[in-house]
């Protein structure tokens, strides 16, 4: 399972595109697999949770 944590309001229906089953999203999660923000100022301690390799998109 791909693990997605949130950070700030994500609308429920940008949140319905990640299967249940296939993705485990939430705004509390360890380790997780990708990051989904909206508005959010990262700053390096939000990073330290996130497995190496991970490499960061952008949608606008």
């Amino acid at each position: 399972m791909f693990k997605i944590r949130t950070y700030n309001a994500i609308a429920p229906i940008g949140l319905e595109r990640f299967t249940v089953g296939q993705f485990e999203v939430a705004a509390e999660l360890d380790s997780p697999d990708a990051m989904l923000l909206r508005s959010h100022k990262l700053v390096a301690d939000d990073l330290s949770e996130v497995e190496p390799g991970l490499e960061p998109i952008m949608f606008l």
